[in-house]
């Protein structure tokens, strides 16, 4: 589970997850948009339940922002050219079911940033696990 304002880190794998504290969000003099992909950032509102993090699992899939439908994640590994031994240490954040993002790869359609969105949080990813490499 992650927790505001706490890193989390998961020591089987070298991955470290921090989630910031709830922050005010001002859409008209900010932009949504990341280019970092091992930064995202969410709606805290629209998280209807505690942020998780898990590895991979055969058979998950996710909606990607801006995607009517769900694809595969191993689709998407496939896509980004994630090795394969790496795909089953690869963090997944969900809320809840739902994948909300895979880090370094795509960030999901749920608690997506809006022009009504009040509050924020940003997670950001370590993008190297120790002593290997992710491609």
């Amino acid at each position: 589970t992650l927790t505001f304002g706490e890193l989390l880190k998961i020591t089987e794998t070298g991955w470290e997850i921090d989630l910031s504290l709830p922050s005010p969000w001002q859409a008209a003099t900010a932009d949504p948009r990341i280019r970092n992909v091992w930064q995202a950032v969410f709606d805290v509102d629209a998280l209807s339940q505690p942020l998780r993090v898990r590895n991979y699992s055969p058979g998950d899939r996710m909606q990607p922002l801006g995607m009517h439908g769900r694809k595969k994640i191993q689709d998407i590994f496939i896509d980004k050219k994630i090795a394969v031994t790496q795909r089953r240490l690869w963090p997944l954040v969900l809320c809840g079911k739902e994948i909300l993002w895979v880090p370094g790869c795509v960030r999901g359609e749920a608690a997506r940033v809006t022009a009504t969105t009040q509050r924020i949080c940003w997670i950001t990813v370590n993008p190297l696990p120790e002593n290997e490499k992710l491609c």
